[in-house]
This record gives C-alpha cells, sequence and structure tokens, in this order.
C-alpha cells in the first residue's frame, strides 16, 4: 500500500466515512456531495482519480475535509497513519512527466 502526504494547514478535520449523495455526470472520481454540519460538500475517492485498484470501504476508510483555496473537500482514503512533520530539506521538486500527474503533486518526500 502506497503513502500519499497532504500538507497540514489543508485538512480542516477527519470524519468517519458517511452516507454520501450521488450526483448525476459527475467524472467517475466523485462519488458525490455529504451533508457536514450544514455545509455541502463535495467527495472525490482518492483511489479513483489516482487510477488504483478499487476495493471496499473497511473500518479504517474515512474522509479527510481539506480547504483548498476557502473551497472544502472531501478525499476518501482507505486509512490515516499520523502526523507527521517532514524537514523542508526532505522535500522536493521533482520534473513529473504526465501533467495529470503534476496538477495532484506539489513535492515528494
Amino acid at each position: 500500500m502506497d503513502d500519499y502526504g497532504i500538507e497540514i494547514y489543508h485538512v480542516t478535520e477527519i470524519i468517519e466515512i458517511q452516507t454520501i449523495t450521488e450526483l448525476p455526470d459527475m467524472p467517475s472520481y466523485v462519488k458525490g456531495v455529504i451533508n457536514l454540519r450544514g455545509k455541502v460538500i463535495p467527495v472525490i475517492d482518492v483511489r479513483r482519480r489516482f487510477k488504483l485498484t478499487e476495493r471496499e470501504d473497511v473500518d479504517k476508510t474515512c474522509i479527510v475535509v481539506v480547504n483548498i483555496n476557502n473551497t472544502l473537500i472531501g478525499l476518501v482514503v482507505d486509512t490515516v497513519n499520523d502526523v507527521a512533520h517532514i524537514p523542508e530539506i526532505r522535500l522536493c521538486r521533482h520534473r513529473i512527466s504526465a501533467k495529470r500527474t503534476a496538477s495532484f503533486l506539489s513535492r515528494i518526500w
């Protein structure tokens, strides 16, 4: 299983998986929307977005709510391991050949 990271200042909260209302005519990776304390939040399946093998939700499956440019988005992930401090020196920019992949990544460690 691969590990991915999100810069902590983007993370608003981590919630248990819940009922997601599907929406018609959306890309396959958009699972739908949730109502989080009166806010309607779009939910993206990270596995589908990265074209990984799909699998059933398990006990540790959760939604990481992130704030990107003042927009809340829910990311369905298999699990959250921990919050880690990664020194800036270990983060580096790499040339990424696929333009689509580059839009997801800011740095690799």
